[in-house]
């Protein structure tokens, strides 16, 4: 028969030992069943617990008086590293950008005659001068179908340019999506991205190998000029335009383009020549 310890005989040496070795044995398992669950916890959840215990426990700065206290330092759980963010494809730098690329047709035949890029919410749209071919309006498809006849209220004689704008014949009018003027300058070797197609869209990327004259007024890049139309755009990787095709820059190169800092500078002097000029009664 096994012995057994009667608690009320124990000396006061053995009842302070028997507490301490029950303390022991209590935190091993408290300890355990901690281990267990911290394991067992989503991620999300144990680094708030990590930044709670950051901010809470901070180190103390000991002055004359007082003894240095070790402060407790609490170790941050690792973190799964972020992923970088994923460049866009190129189809959805095209399709982000198709909304603001028009087809300019004649009004009478339905010919087409060029591509117009929309600038801005109120649908004025610029094009090359050279699609009017001495006309004053053409119609402008939208990539819905919407169809609307737009006319010239600005040329730019010296570059080419024309700032058209024009209103729907339905009751309903239609919805612009304007396009993203580059801020930056044209660069040689920068990647860019040509928009084509008399009957439905058709893309070609390319470089700019080289930009001319003073300011950058021309760009010119290997885009094969047996593409480019008539207000052919080019579009950096973010889908900003960095400029259009008219039969100015065509004359110097068949790949070359009018740069959106031209096109800008005639932006807000349209604007306001078309405000000033009276309405038709």
């Amino acid at each position: 028969m096994m012995p057994y310890m009667n608690i009320e005989e124990l000396t006061k040496s053995q009842i302070f030992l028997l507490t301490l070795l029950t303390s022991f044995v209590t935190s091993m398992a408290t300890g355990i069943v901690t281990v267990s669950l911290v394991d067992q916890t989503p991620t999300t959840i144990t680094q708030s617990v990590s930044r709670v215990i950051q901010s809470t426990v901070q180190p103390t700065t000991p002055d004359e008086k007082t003894q240095p206290v070790a402060a407790a330092v609490a170790v941050p759980l690792q973190t799964p590293p972020q992923q970088p963010e994923k460049a866009p494809e190129l189809s959805e730098i095209v399709q982000g950008v198709m909304p603001s690329v028009v087809r300019l047709t004649e009004i009478s035949g339905g010919s087409f005659v060029g591509i117009g890029i929309v600038l801005d919410a109120e649908g004025t749209v610029v094009a090359d001068m050279e699609s009017l071919s001495g006309r004053q309006s053409v119609n402008a498809t939208l990539v819905d179908g919407t169809t609307l006849k737009i006319s010239a209220f600005w040329r730019d004689a010296e570059h080419n340019l024309v700032f058209m704008s024009g209103t729907s014949a339905s009751t309903t009018q239609p919805t612009y999506a304007p396009i993203a003027l580059s801020k930056d300058a044209p660069v040689m070797g920068q990647t860019i991205i040509g928009i084509f197609g008399k009957q439905s869209a058709r893309i070609a990327s390319g470089l700019i190998v080289a930009v001319l004259g003073d300011g950058a007024s021309i760009v010119t890049t290997d885009i094969s000029a047996t593409l480019i139309e008539r207000g052919t755009p080019i579009i950096n990787k973010n889908g900003a335009l960095i400029g259009i095709s008219t039969a100015s820059s065509r004359a110097i190169e068949g790949s070359a383009f009018i740069p959106t800092s031209i096109i800008y500078a005639h932006y807000e002097p349209a604007l306001a020549a078309k405000k000033s000029k009276p309405r038709a009664p």
